[in-house]
């Protein structure tokens, strides 16, 4: 019996609910691979980041193994990554592209290391510069949904993963996977608002708040990321009707109409995406908790590649994107 007839036979005792865990892994393997098709380098460009002349640049040896170049009319010095994400680093944009890839593909850290020979805390560093990043072109390019929209919540129970809990903790330490102490939405549970636009477009991920989001929550989160006369199909909450007045919304309950097309299916669907994404990730950490949001958006229906997206966060030159330590450590962390 070959390997594919042994899981084929082993796969007759699986539960559905496991069959779709080996299906979602099948795929993301495939992404994976399919993500390294092709490779995205750091074009050389002679413009000095200073003046921004070209005229008088000469190359100027190499540095960390990195082309550097040499400005006669401002005396500056720099190399191909000067003032990009990839700033100080000293690995290929081939290591970041993979990090990429696998932030994306939701290979947690342990598992990222035994195919990338790097550090655990640089490679916790740069998957957050990568996020960062990801905040970053949210504000160049903010999330924008229109025409038929679904939205919902989804809630986890408060992550708090690598916090030490001493005496005066608000609560006792669980383990991963353990549910909340309260029965039902409670301040225990973190609310993750999302709402995405039907077959194809965009989608809008972020927390705010713990348990049921109040009126001025989901008007926060969603002013400026949903077009105006948008159908925003919702399962009743009586804070969307509010938001529907404010954005000029046509919000409609979806349990009070009848028929195929009224249902939040394709949320749904976002929000086991979400889950499956927490559990490869095993848990993360309440304050990153947007960061990864960013991440889940990038991520669902991959509506760029992994090339494209490359570009978009290692090629641009930009003072303002270059984030370093301090920033990983306290640049917008989410608390509630």
């Amino acid at each position: 019996m070959g390997n594919i007839e042994r899981i084929l036979a082993a796969g007759n005792n699986l539960s559905d609910s496991d069959l779709k865990i080996l299906v979602n892994k099948i795929m993301d393997r495939l992404n994976h691979e399919k993500a390294f098709a092709s490779s995205v380098k750091i074009v050389p460009r002679m413009e000095c980041p200073v003046c921004h002349t070209s005229s008088h640049v000469v190359r100027n040896g190499h540095k960390h193994g990195k082309q550097a170049f040499l400005c006669r009319a401002c005396g500056k010095s720099y190399v191909t990554t000067s003032n990009t994400l990839l700033s100080g680093s000293h690995y290929s944009s081939d290591v970041w592209k993979t990090v990429l890839a696998d932030t994306l593909m939701g290979v947690s850290l342990d598992d990222d290391l035994q195919h990338i020979r790097i550090s655990h805390t640089s490679l916790f560093f740069m998957r957050h510069k990568i996020m960062l990043a990801l905040e970053d072109l949210q504000e160049v390019s903010p999330a924008m949904v229109e025409e038929v929209v679904e939205a919902d919540e989804t809630y986890i129970p408060e992550p708090e993963k690598g916090t030490k809990f001493g005496p005066d903790a608000k609560r006792k330490p669980r383990k991963r996977g353990t549910p909340a102490s309260k029965r039902g939405l409670s301040d225990e549970q973190i609310c993750i608002c999302t709402a995405v636009q039907r077959k194809s477009g965009d989608l809008v991920v972020k927390s705010e708040n713990r348990a049921r989001p109040s009126t001025e929550d989901v008007v926060d989160i969603y002013t400026g990321h949903v077009k105006k006369g948008t159908l925003f199909l919702t399962d009743g909450m009586n804070v969307y009707p509010k938001l529907g007045k404010v954005l000029g919304l046509s919000v409609m309950n979806v349990k009070k109409e009848t028929g195929s097309f009224f249902s939040l299916n394709t949320v749904n669907n976002l929000h086991s995406f979400i889950k499956n994404r927490y559990y490869d990730y095993r848990g993360v950490a309440t304050k990153y908790l947007n960061r990864y949001n960013m991440v889940f958006r990038a991520a669902y229906r991959m509506r760029m590649s992994v090339d494209e997206l490359a570009e978009k966060l290692f090629l641009v030159r930009d003072p303002k994107r270059v984030h370093h330590y301090d920033d990983v450590k306290e640049l917008n962390m989410f608390a509630v």
